[in-house]
């Protein structure tokens, strides 16, 4: 059979459809009367749309910009849906600014109507991340080489500061399948030092559970590091 080829967008979005979908959830059921819980859900969604944010201009930066080389008159209906992911998620900002401001008695229908926008914001992302898994993917598959895209990737991990790439890692690795993680791991393990290795793994714990981190620790040969942190 033959191997499938390497797509890049699947372990990111993964994380995106993750995070989106969790934090939809826990904005719907927040507290409205309690302020500290409000305060803490309206920052987790702003970080989250701020990383959104990151995630176009990344795709925009390394990954548009080789579709628009490759096929130079072909229209790209993603980048279009960028423009308009931008102009939402500056909406959404707006009204968790303007949230923070309402004194507690008048929150309950802002924050319903901020659960409503976001809602179609991860509508519309996960739409538009399937067809950037299918249709731009196969633009890539068409025209270069696995290790090609491979370094495409690279650029990207690359431009990003330490703090950030973990940032991903945590997000991604509770979320993808026992091999994705294994393949990540592997690799990120051949590129830091021990003590990183060892601390990304063990802040992995909390979030997977027992049968997903037993088998993490067997295909990585990692029983000593189940005993320290368990």
């Amino acid at each position: 059979m033959q191997q499938p080829r390497y797509n890049i967008y699947t372990l990111i979005h993964k994380a995106l459809r993750a995070s989106l979908s969790q934090n939809l959830i826990e904005l719907g059921r927040v507290d409205d009367t309690d302020t500290d819980a409000v305060t803490e859900q309206l920052a987790n969604t702003q970080s989250l749309l701020h990383f959104c944010l990151d995630h176009l201009r990344h795709e925009n930066e390394f990954i548009h910009s080789v579709i628009f080389q490759l096929r130079q008159s072909h229209r790209l209906n993603t980048a279009d849906d960028h423009g308009q992911h931008e102009r939402d998620i500056a909406k959404l900002l707006a009204d968790i600014a303007h949230i923070k401001q309402l004194p507690a008695l008048r929150r309950r229908s802002f924050l319903l109507e901020l659960y409503r926008h976001f809602s179609l914001f991860v509508g519309e992302n996960f739409e538009h991340m399937q067809v950037e898994e299918t249709q731009n993917a196969g633009i890539l598959w068409e025209h270069l080489t696995d290790a090609q895209i491979h370094d495409i990737h690279h650029r990207i991990v690359t431009s990003e500061t330490p703090e950030e790439n973990m940032r991903v890692l945590m997000m991604m690795l509770p979320n993808i399948s026992h091999s994705e993680r294994i393949e990540v791991l592997s690799g990120f393990r051949l590129a830091v030092p021990a003590e990183v290795f060892n601390g990304l793994v063990s802040s992995l714990k909390p979030l997977l559970d027992a049968k997903e981190w037993l088998k993490l620790t067997q295909s990585l040969s990692l029983a000593g590091q189940q005993e320290k942190t368990a």
